[in-house]
């Protein structure tokens, strides 16, 4: 596993966008002070874990956002291969699109890649830019009209419009390319299992591709299942890459009120 397939890893722990607003003024999946953690594994065999925050609602500007932060990091077993990586999004509360992200990743040695996207609408740009061992490797200002989301919000749009049953093409941005992720969301209730809960978990399913194809090692397909009810809580989710079939399965969590719904 290279690093580019790790941070698709977190994409799909990640997953999915668009521009759609949702009904409600704020979604029922922010709950501050939630906590995710997940298992990642490749061939049946477990190389990391990705935990996901919901930190704090906040404003700036009397816009109002929710702060989430993703930590993944991969088992120390693993000879010659050592990831850690952290971000941030500043998402608005409809869940349709973010407002700033910014990720920081170690792979291998200490050096450290830092990279943030700023979505400004109010004057229709974005800010992209890329540090790569304390050397900037980019900065690059898209033109654009248009709502996005970074590799993260994806998570929490998913959960939002999970059980729609619409596919949408949606803009995304990843990395430094400007593309689409096509979801197909569905009404379609299953039963899921997985080691942590010791029942079958009753979800919505949902699939998709992705037009960045190849930058990060994927085939384009992935599969998801998310909790049926409000919290939309993602069970468990596949993820095709070149060589095989990377797992993520929901193996802990902390949020007032929740049970896997039967």
């Amino acid at each position: 596993m290279c690093s580019k397939v790790w941070k698709l890893i977190l994409v799909l722990a990640v997953l999915l966008i668009s521009t759609i607003k949702s009904n409600s003024a704020q979604s029922s999946i922010f709950q501050s002070g939630e906590e995710l953690t997940y298992e990642v594994s490749f061939l049946g065999f477990k190389i990391g874990t990705i935990k996901m925050f919901i930190l704090s609602e906040e404003s700036n500007g009397g816009i109002k956002y929710f702060r989430t932060m993703s930590r993944m990091e991969s088992i120390p077993q693993i000879p010659f291969f050592r990831l850690f990586a952290t971000s941030q999004s500043w998402i608005d509360p409809t869940a349709a699109f973010s407002y700033k992200f910014e990720s920081s990743s170690s792979f291998i040695s200490h050096e450290w890649d830092w990279q943030r996207h700023i979505f400004d609408y109010q004057n229709n740009i974005i800010i992209n830019e890329k540090w790569k061992s304390q050397q900037k490797a980019w900065l690059d200002t898209i033109y654009s009209k248009k709502k996005w989301n970074d590799g993260f919000s994806l998570f929490y749009f998913a959960r939002q419009f999970s059980g729609i049953n619409r596919c949408i093409s949606v803009p995304t941005v990843m990395d430094r390319d400007t593309c689409v992720t096509i979801i197909n969301f569905t009404n379609k209730v299953e039963k899921v299992r997985i080691s942590s809960i010791d029942y079958a978990v009753r979800t919505f399913y949902l699939h998709g591709s992705a037009d960045w194809t190849g930058i990060y090692g994927m085939t384009g397909n992935f599969e998801a299942w998310f909790s049926d009810d409000k919290a939309r809580i993602p069970i468990k989710a596949k993820l095709k890459v070149y060589v095989g079939t990377v797992n993520i399965e929901l193996v802990g969590w902390k949020r007032d009120g929740w049970t896997p719904p039967k």
